[in-house]
This record gives structure tokens, sequence and C-alpha cells, in this order.
């Protein structure tokens, strides 16, 4: 970012900042740490001042690690059909997937003819075929998930809606994310409740506390979830490695929600 990277004060830090929300590491210096972590409303990370994030870890014993077996879209040695992102169906007898696997309204006994399932992500199931699985040699680093057939999947790294992107959805969505969905807070709960007959996610979800009451009964995540507080109209997420600047922050709206997934950093005054 352009802009000195000095001379952030406190009181610009508490005009700007009405809620912190930390996904990941924030590094800066007391008492701006102090004061994020005062106004923090999910904390699932680290906040460390820089002499912290200097310090030297202790190295842990590690076990022997195995060697990595590469993952491709093709057919391994040992016949499993490995595939990325979402599948549908039974693709093989030996099955490999890092994404989604939807085995939705497959025949049960479909299902239980699969000899081998690797999953790195998510397995749909419905309520017919569930039972079937029980026999299938699997190993799923991840979810096994009933969902309703008439549910649509979504699997995205993003989903950003908007008042104005809900009001043009048609009514009774049932709809699955898998992926993280950021809810702006301009969206009213009544237009969630309005538009939404059931919402689940699988990921990180950035939503107001009003919208968290309005998916009480239609609404089912699996993850994270960051809460707006109430009040506050404005947020910014922040992805990956971002340094602070008196410039920056100089440029976000007052009272703002921040949320930090990945690395926030303040630097020490000079």
């Amino acid at each position: 970012m352009s802009g000195q990277t000095t001379g952030i004060s406190e009181e610009l830090v508490a005009r700007k900042i009405a809620a912190y929300c930390n996904v990941g590491n924030t590094i800066a210096p007391e008492p701006i740490l102090s004061l994020l972590k005062s106004r923090t409303k999910t904390n699932v990370g680290s906040f460390l001042t820089p002499e912290e994030e200097a310090a030297p870890e202790e190295e842990a014993a590690q076990p022997e690690e195995e060697p990595e077996v590469e993952c491709q879209q093709e057919e391994a040695d040992d016949g499993t059909l490995w595939q990325n992102g979402m599948v549908s169906g039974v693709v093989g007898k030996r099955i490999g997937v890092n994404g989604v696997l939807d085995l939705r309204g497959v025949p049960a006994e479909q299902v239980a003819a699969i000899e081998e399932m690797v999953v790195n992500g998510v397995v749909l199931m419905d309520e017919v075929n569930r039972s079937a699985l029980a026999g299938v040699k699997s190993q799923v680093n991840g979810s096994i998930m009933v969902v309703p057939l008439d549910m649509r999947v979504m699997m995205e790294p993003e989903v950003e809606l908007s008042k104005a992107s809900v009001e043009a959805m048609p009514g009774g969505q049932k709809l699955m994310i898998v992926g993280n969905m950021f809810l702006r807070p301009d969206i009213p709960p009544a237009l969630i409740a309005e538009k939404f007959d059931d919402l689940r996610l699988v990921g990180i979800i950035i939503m107001s506390e009003g919208v968290q009451g309005a998916l009480i009964g239609r609404g089912q995540i699996t993850g994270v979830t960051i809460l707006i507080p109430a009040g506050v109209t404005e947020a910014v997420r922040s992805i990956g490695d971002n340094t602070w600047t008196a410039d920056y922050l100089s440029r976000l709206p007052d009272n703002i929600a921040y949320i930090n997934i990945g690395n926030t950093r303040v630097p020490a005054a000079a």
C-alpha cells in the first residue's frame, strides 16, 4: 500500500474500527493491539506484538512424515479415479475427490457397490442412500451431510450478496454453499426470511446479528460464523496480507466492522 507506514494513532483506529473480527493473525504494537482486542467479536486466530512474532518458536518433536501422494485428475495405479471440484454420482469402483462428491439420488445398491472412497471435502447423501455408505471402505477428510434432493449446491471460494442481489432472487431459495459467504450488513433480516427457505454453508459466513436471527430454523452452518454487530452498517474484509497505513485507515468509513482473514499488520511508530 502507498503512504506512510508510521503515525497510526489509537484515536484513528478507535474512530474507524467499531468491531474487529480476527480469522488469522493480527500483529500490532501495544496499545493498539489491546484496543483491537477490546473490539473483537470473533477470534479464531492470534494477536501478536511484533516482538512476539519475531520470537523463535520452540521446535516440538515431529513424527516421521509419510511420503505425500499427489492427487491427480486421472486414474491412479490402484485404479482410483481422482477428480477435483464438484463431482456428481458414482464414477467408478474406487473414487478419489478433492472437493464435493454429490451422491444424492444415486440408488443405494450403487453406493454399496463402491469398493473404496477417499474424499478431501464434503460428501452429500440423501435420506434413502445414507445407510448404504456404512459398508463402504471410506476416508472422508471433511463432512458427510444429508441434503435434500431439491437443494441447489454451489462450490465457490467466495460468494458475496448485497441487498440488491438478494432482492432480485425468487423467493423460496434452498441453497447450500461450499466455500465462504459474505452477507453484507445492508441486507434487512426480513428480506432473508422472505427469500430463503433453507440456507446451508460449509466454510466461513459473515453476516449481521439480525440476519443470524432470521436464519434460525432455516439455516445450518458448518464452520466459522462471523457476526457484524447491530448498528454497524459497513464491513471491510481483508483477505491475505495487509499492512495498515494512516492513509489507508483514513480512507475507510467511520465505525466499520473490519474482518481480517489472513495477516493484518500495524507498524510500530518510528
